[in-house]
């Protein structure tokens, strides 16, 4: 898959990222435990999807 890089901001380089399954599920679930704390946009991944626990709590 294209990974783009950028830094400050700005386009670095695309790269080519190449990931087995495993990574790639290791990956996802990094990336939604480090977002965890920021709102997900509408378009977001069911990861990023607001869960409610019984008790009313909410948890991303």
């Amino acid at each position: 898959m294209p990974l783009q890089i950028s830094r400050g901001g700005r386009h670095q380089v695309i790269a080519e990222l190449e990931l087995t399954p495993a990574e790639a599920e290791s990956l996802h679930a990094a990336l939604c435990y480090a977002l965890s704390e920021q709102p997900p946009p509408p378009a977001a991944p069911e990861c990023r999807q607001a869960v409610r626990y019984r008790g009313g709590r909410q948890r991303y």
